[in-house]
């Protein structure tokens, strides 16, 4: 499906979009210039993980006050879409709907403006990246890496579960850079700590040095060519990547920061996982899974 409008439409000048203004904000929506595809077609080409296929915000159940207000956050953020400056970043512990929630944004998003989606799960991109490399597989790493950089929206989940090897953590920062660099909205989940300080030191600006350097690599070069560079610039500048149990240990602080300036951060710390609830009295949680 093509982004761009018709460019001698007198509606939307070309854009594909209309920008309304209802109750004080301004509303995005599709110009009927743009060509699109069915509904249907669009949301099995994202690629959503079986288990979440039927999951909505309708039937998100907010069973904590954190929950609630997630939750809101949330709907003002579909509301808004496409109109919106930043993806999501869902930051919480396991059980606490971060995938359930990131899916109805992504489902949305393709219903109301018939846009490419794309889910992504972390584990399942990290192996098949490695498997590109192996002798009797037929495709390739960027025939891998190339329908993430063209999703209108991708969810990335489970960032962070597996801590890959600087070779395909390069690869990881190519694709979230390119879409940042191309104004591609994304939509991330994580199971990994992100504690007040760690973005304290990425607002102090620790690595915008090598951020400006790398975001400009990224989208003029091939994942080989940009994986050699950027090990070239971080042993000029002296960084390191360290280790242990927090998102930026994970996935290094390069990536931190770029994530940092892609996304706008969702908290579900202190929100009891759903499949706890009711433990020890008998009764069984309501709850779908997330």
């Amino acid at each position: 499906m093509s982004k761009a409008g018709d460019r001698g439409c007198p509606e939307c000048g070309g854009s594909g979009w209309l920008i309304e203004e209802r109750d004080g904000r301004e509303i995005a929506r599709r110009c009927a210039c743009v060509r699109v595809d069915p509904v249907e077609s669009l949301l099995r080409a994202a690629a959503i993980a079986a288990r979440y296929r039927d999951k909505s915000l309708d039937d998100f159940e907010p069973y904590d006050p954190i929950l609630r207000a997630v939750k809101n956050k949330v709907s003002e953020f579909i509301e808004a879409y496409p109109a919106v400056e930043k993806g999501l970043l869902f930051v919480g512990p396991p059980g606490t709907g971060k995938t359930h929630l990131a899916v109805a944004v992504l489902k949305v998003a393709i219903e109301k403006c018939r846009i490419r989606g794309l889910f992504c799960n972390y584990q399942e991109l990290i192996r098949s990246i490695l498997d590109s490399y192996k002798p009797q597989t037929e495709t390739t790493e960027m025939g891998i890496v190339q329908p993430l950089l063209d999703a209108d929206l991708l969810v990335m989940d489970d960032l962070g579960a597996l801590k890959p090897s600087e070779w395909v953590q390069d690869t990881i920062t190519y694709i979230l850079n390119n879409r940042y660099s191309n104004d591609r909205l994304t939509i991330v989940t994580t199971n990994y700590k992100v504690e007040s300080k760690d973005l304290q030191t990425l607002l102090a600006g620790e690595s915008e040095l090598l951020d400006k350097k790398l975001e400009k690599l990224s989208s003029s070069h091939s994942p080989d060519v940009f994986r050699a560079l950027k090990k070239s610039i971080a042993h000029d500048l002296g960084l390191e990547v360290s280790r242990d149990y927090a998102l930026h240990h994970r996935i290094g602080w390069r990536l931190m920061s770029r994530l940092y300036e892609m996304c706008d951060f969702v908290w579900l710390d202190g929100v009891p996982d759903y499949r706890l609830r009711g433990v020890g009295s008998g009764k069984r949680s309501t709850a779908g899974k997330r």
